[in-house]
């Protein structure tokens, strides 16, 4: 059973609202469409940004919950063969099936060692490291699982620009799942 390391335990029940990769920049477009966010559960994409940032935005920006899921644009047969025979993730599976770490919070002014040529250690005013994680419920989602709750979204199209490669148009939402 996928989940989000980190996450804390609980239910959340309320309408869904697509928010692309869960971006600050994401967030702001939804709030220029008038697609409120609070007390909604937020899907989101994997990639562009870390999942933790993903929850700590929607966090901040009121959500209920969020939902990761992988979409087939950025992680499936829209890239190319599905695992065994390729890199991409079968429809039933998560890029959480295939995590090799698991992140954990560090003290506070002490960023982990990264490759990545734009990682910086910053400043915080975090005191503990355990006010770092969520406090809303994160879980992954396949994208065969997560299909029917993008298909029935309502409200605007979303951005051309964060349409994914499942098989119909997104919208933003939102919708209620029970």
């Amino acid at each position: 059973m996928p989940f989000n390391g980190m996450s804390p335990s609980g239910d959340a029940e309320a309408e869904v609202v697509y928010a692309n990769y869960g971006s600050p920049a994401d967030f702001d477009k939804l709030k220029q469409m008038n697609v409120d966010v609070r007390g909604k559960i937020v899907i989101v994409r994997y990639g562009e940004n870390f999942r933790g940032v993903k929850a700590f935005v929607a966090q901040e920006r009121g959500a209920a919950g969020v939902i990761i899921y992988s979409d087939p644009k950025d992680d499936g047969y829209y890239r190319g063969d599905a695992y065994p025979n390729g890199r991409g993730v079968q429809p039933a599976a998560s890029s959480a099936d295939r995590s090799i770490h698991v992140s954990v919070p560090r003290r506070p002014n002490h960023a982990r060692r990264s490759v990545h040529p734009h990682s910086a250690r910053f400043e915080t005013h975090l005191s503990h490291p355990v006010e770092q994680l969520p406090k809303i419920p994160v879980t992954p989602l396949s994208y065969a699982d997560a299909s029917p709750i993008l298909e029935h979204l309502a409200g605007p199209a979303s951005p051309r620009e964060w349409q994914g490669a499942l098989p119909f148009t997104y919208h933003v939402g939102p919708v209620l799942l029970k």
